[in-house]
């Protein structure tokens, strides 16, 4: 058993990061596509229905 402090955090570091990133690219996690609008479809640069843009 390895009790080194530096490599305990390292170990559980990893751990969090490949779970974190199974979470985010999730195909319904936050970096899912929700959807996709082509500039050349609005010239006049507003997206019907999306304040803001």
């Amino acid at each position: 058993m390895n009790t080194d402090p530096s490599a305990t955090a390292a170990l559980e570091w990893n751990d969090w990061h490949a779970r974190r990133a199974a979470a985010v690219t999730a195909p319904y996690g936050p970096l899912s596509l929700v959807a996709t609008h082509w500039l050349a479809d609005h010239p006049e640069g507003r997206v019907p229905g999306l304040p803001g843009l």
